[in-house]
This record gives structure tokens, sequence and C-alpha cells, in this order.
């Protein structure tokens, strides 16, 4: 019995490259332009497509109303939390060796 994975490539779907950029660049809008929106609309989605926003309570109701108005766009869809809390990420530097500062403490 072989043990060793069989690997192969697809071709390149293009549509998919394609929807995957203009999600992307719908994504990119709302990180530039959210700020003012996640004050307007705590609780809510935000669906973001060709520079528009569609807010609703309901995910698929906000991608559905961006798709209607811009029917070959992909939408961009984001949850506004009700209220913004600080984060704390932990760094566990022993996994990191290649960090420069693994050996410190703070």
């Amino acid at each position: 019995m072989n043990d060793r994975p069989i690997i192969t490539e697809e071709p390149e779907d293009l549509n998919f490259n394609q929807r995957l950029d203009r999600f992307r660049r719908n994504g990119e809008w709302l990180t530039e332009h959210g700020a003012s929106l996640f004050e307007q609309y705590p609780g809510q989605y935000i669906a973001t497509s060709e520079g528009e926003v569609f807010v609703s309570d309901d995910a698929l109701e906000a991608r559905r109303m961006a798709l209607e108005k811009h029917p070959g766009d992909e939408p961009f869809v984001q949850y506004v939390p009700r209220e913004s809390y600080e984060r704390i990420y932990k760094i566990n530097f022993s996994r990191c060796p290649e960090f420069p500062l693994h050996s410190k403490s703070f």
C-alpha cells in the first residue's frame, strides 16, 4: 500500500477568481469606510457592494438586498457588534523561536 499523498492541480477557475476579487474589493471598501458605519448600525449586518451599504437584522437579507441592486457583484457581509470590547491577544513566544524576543521575559 502506498501512503504517499496524491497531489493534483486543477485548472484555474476564472469565474471564481473574479468573484473573489469583487468580494475582496467590497471588503476593502468596508475597511476604509467602516468606522462611521459601525457607530450607526450596532447589532445589524452590513453588506457592501460597489460602494453602497445595505443594512439588515439578517445576514442573508443584507446580501439579498445588495445582489438585487448589483446582481453581478459579490457583496461583503459583516456583523456589527452592539458593543465594542478591547481585545487582548496572547502570544506564546516559546512556539516562535525565530521571534527575536522569545527568550526575554516581560
